[in-house]
């Protein structure tokens, strides 16, 4: 038998970042439709039709802040200011 979403998920790691243990988990399809509505410059990455070429370093320089924000949502802390400025640092 076939594996189904329903076994693998919730997708969480433990990453030790700075010497702190750090739950991150895994952007869920509304996490991703949540940055698109808060970034409309994201949105236009993908109405260009160049998503295949996109690199971490393109999207930092494009849209840092949603990168953050996207950090932010991984650990927990979805919305939060200090949270996506630690991120940024």
């Amino acid at each position: 038998m076939s594996n189904t979403l329903l076994d693998i998920g919730p997708l969480t790691e433990d990453v030790k970042i700075r010497g702190a243990v750090v739950t991150v988990a895994a952007l869920s399809a509304l996490d991703i439709f949540r940055i698109l509505v808060r970034f409309p410059e994201v949105r236009s990455l993908f109405n260009s039709g160049e998503t295949s070429s996109w690199t971490v370093d393109q999207l930092l320089l494009t849209v840092p802040n949603a990168v953050y924000a996207a950090l932010a949502i991984c650990t927990g802390t979805e919305g939060d200011a200090k949270a996506e400025e630690v991120a940024s640092k």
